[in-house]
Parts: structure tokens; sequence; C-alpha cells
């Protein structure tokens, strides 16, 4: 039961951080994109929620696996 509560823990921290590493990211791009108009980043920032969901998703799926490799364990590995 421990470990159940622990691996959900790690999904819900996993969500969040990807949400305020998305939301940093679309700053930066909006700030390229603001101060370099007519490059790539203003073309990319012009669709803010499509950029946001689509790295908080890239960004999601990366920390994910990152959790289960030597380097990232949390000791979920040894219970299963």
């Amino acid at each position: 039961m421990e470990v159940l509560f622990h691996f959900f823990f790690e999904i819900f921290k996993i969500a969040i951080l990807s949400c305020v590493y998305a939301t940093v990211l679309l700053l930066v791009f909006s700030l390229l994109g603001y101060f370099a108009t007519g490059s790539w980043f203003a073309r990319v920032s012009k669709g803010r929620f499509r950029l946001w969901f689509g790295s908080t998703l890239c960004i999601l799926m990366a920390l994910s696996v990152f959790m289960f490799t030597y380097w990232g364990d949390q000791g979920l590995a040894i219970a299963w």
C-alpha cells in the first residue's frame, strides 16, 4: 500500500513539474519571439496553448521514463 501511494505521489509530482517547466518554456519562447520578430520562436509562440500542451506532454513522458532509470530511482523498482 505504501508503494502504491508513493507511485501516485510521484506521478502527481511529475505532472506538476511538467506543467511548471512547460510554462517557463512558453515564457522563454514568447520573450524570444517578441524580441526576434519573424524568427522561428515568433511563429511557434503564436499558438500558445498548443506549445504549452505539447511541451507538457513531452516533458511528462521524459520525466516518467527518467523515473524508472537508475539515476531517477525512487525506490519503486525494488518493491515491484
